[in-house]
C-alpha cells in the first residue's frame, strides 16, 4: 500500500485545526489562528512520522499524549484555564472519530493497518469535508444553546460631554466589575464604541498614565480580570447613563480591551447595574 505524506499530513492537520478552533469557540477562549495552525501542523507531522520507521515510543499512548500536550500548549498556551478548551478538543475529536468510524462500518469497509496504525479507508476530501461539517454543526448548536435571550438585553445610552453612544447591552450576572473603594458597578463598553464615546485614543495597558493625561474626565483605576488577561487595570469614567426607559443617572463606564460579544449582538455589559 502506498501512503502519500502530503495527503496524510493534510487530512490530519486540517481536522486538527478545526478541532482546536472548536475547543476554543465552545468555551469562549481567545485563540490566535496562527497558533492553532502551528499546533495543527505539528499534529500533521506526527501523523506522518508514526507511519515511518520510528522508535515504538512515538506510536505509544505516551507519544500521542506528548504530541497532544504540545499541540495544546502551542495553541492555547500553558495556563490553568487552557485545560477547558483542551478537554473540549479531545471530546470533539473523539466524537468526530466516532462519526468517521460509523461511516466506515456502514459502508462495510475494513480499516487499513500500516505499522500498527489504523488508517480510515475513505478519501481525503471526504474526511476533510466531514471535519468541516462537524465544526459548523457543533458551532451552530453551541451558539444556539448559549445564545442569550432578548429579555437579558437592553438598550442603553451613554453620554460623556457632548458625545453620546447608544448600544445594546447584556445584563451579565457574571460581570462583577466594580470600584473597589465604593463598590459601584462598572459598565463595560466594547472598544469600537469606546472610541466613539471618548473621541480620543483608548486607554492602553498603562491605564494610570492615560488617566493622568486626561484629568478632566475624572477617571479612576478599576482592577479587573478577564479571559486572555491575567489581571490589569481599566480606566473607569463617570458618565451619564440611561438604561431602557429608566431615569438617566451617573455611572462608571470602562472600555474593554477586547470585544465583549463573540457574535456582536451586544456591545456592552451592565452587570449588576439596576435598570
Amino acid at each position: 500500500m502506498t501512503v502519500y505524506g502530503d495527503i496524510l499530513f493534510t487530512v490530519n492537520a486540517v481536522p486538527d485545526f478545526l478541532l482546536l478552533l472548536l475547543g476554543a469557540k465552545l468555551c469562549g477562549y481567545p485563540l490566535r489562528r496562527w497558533r492553532a495552525a502551528l499546533a495543527a501542523a505539528l499534529g500533521g507531522l506526527y501523523a506522518v512520522a508514526v507511519v515511518l520507521p520510528v522508535p515504538l515510543f512515538f506510536r505509544s499512548v505516551f507519544g500521542r499524549m506528548l504530541c497532544f500536550l504540545a499541540m495544546a500548549a502551542i495553541a492555547y498556551g500553558v495556563r490553568p484555564r487552557a485545560l477547558r478548551p483542551a478537554a473540549l478538543m479531545i471530546l470533539c475529536g473523539a466524537a468526530l472519530a466516532g462519526i468517521v468510524y460509523a461511516i466506515v462500518q456502514s459502508e462495510v469497509l475494513e480499516l487499513v493497518t500500516l505499522r500498527g496504525e489504523s488508517i480510515y479507508p475513505i478519501s481525503a476530501r471526504m474526511l476533510i469535508l466531514l471535519a468541516g461539517v462537524f465544526y459548523l454543526a457543533a458551532a451552530l448548536l453551541a451558539a444556539g444553546a448559549m445564545r442569550h435571550g432578548s429579555r437579558e438585553q437592553t438598550a442603553i445610552r451613554i453620554t460623556l460631554g457632548n458625545r453620546t453612544v447608544s448600544v445594546t447591552a447584556l445584563r451579565d450576572t457574571g460581570n462583577t466589575l466594580s470600584d473597589p473603594l465604593t463598590g459601584e458597578p462598572v459598565i463595560v463598553l466594547a472598544p469600537q464604541r469606546g472610541r466613539e464615546l471618548l473621541g480620543a485614543e483608548l486607554p492602553g495597558e498603562d491605564a494610570a498614565a492615560w488617566i493622568a493625561s486626561h484629568p478632566s474626565l475624572k477617571a479612576r483605576l478599576v482592577p479587573y480580570r478577564a479571559v486572555g488577561v491575567q489581571r490589569g487595570f481599566l480606566a473607569a469614567i463617570p458618565c451619564r447613563v440611561k438604561i431602557g426607559e429608566k431615569k438617566e443617572h451617573t455611572a462608571l463606564v470602562a472600555v474593554s480591551p477586547t470585544p465583549v460579544s463573540d457574535g456582536g449582538s451586544y456591545e456592552a455589559l451592565i452587570g449588576g447595574i439596576a435598570s
